[in-house]
């Protein structure tokens, strides 16, 4: 037999030799473990398993509004801070930064962050609630003054 190899895809290297006293089934043994024991070999280094892509999943590191509850007619801060996202959107608003604030009305508001590379995707909802203002405090009664010389 000849010396022990790694292969990656189409690449061989090879590592280091096995001694002629190993079985076949010995060597083929060796190679395919994950935990590559080397005897006998002289600072040959194997090579290095190929990297991943580098892409993580999204991650929503905040999504809020500045105030849970206002007039109808009142406007709040959204705001929003995204990471490894490719795609960032918010109903009722649409497509938007990773990172950025706006101003909204009442309503449901769900922040989805995507990446395309893992295809993963999160979600978040923010929820504003509006409220009809009544009408202003009556200002309080006075007391007749009576005069107790009537």
């Amino acid at each position: 037999m000849g010396p022990a190899a790694l292969r990656f895809g189409a690449s061989t290297r090879e590592i280091c030799s096995m001694p002629k006293s190993l079985t076949e089934s010995a060597r083929r043994f060796l190679l395919a473990t994950s935990t590559i024991v080397l005897l006998g070999c002289q600072g040959v280094v194997p090579p290095a398993v190929p990297p991943g892509d580098g892409a993580r999943a999204p991650k929503i590191l905040r999504f809020e509004a500045a105030d849970r509850s206002i007039d109808v007619q009142s406007k709040t801060t959204l705001e929003w801070a995204t990471e490894d996202a490719d795609r960032v959107k918010i109903t009722r608003i649409g497509a938007v930064a990773p990172t950025g604030s706006t101003q909204v009305g009442p309503g449901d508001y769900t922040l989805t962050a995507r990446n395309s590379k893992t295809g993963k995707e999160v979600t978040a909802v923010v929820k504003v609630q509006g409220f009809i203002p009544g009408p202003p405090p009556r200002p309080p009664r006075k007391k007749p003054v009576t005069d107790p010389r009537l």
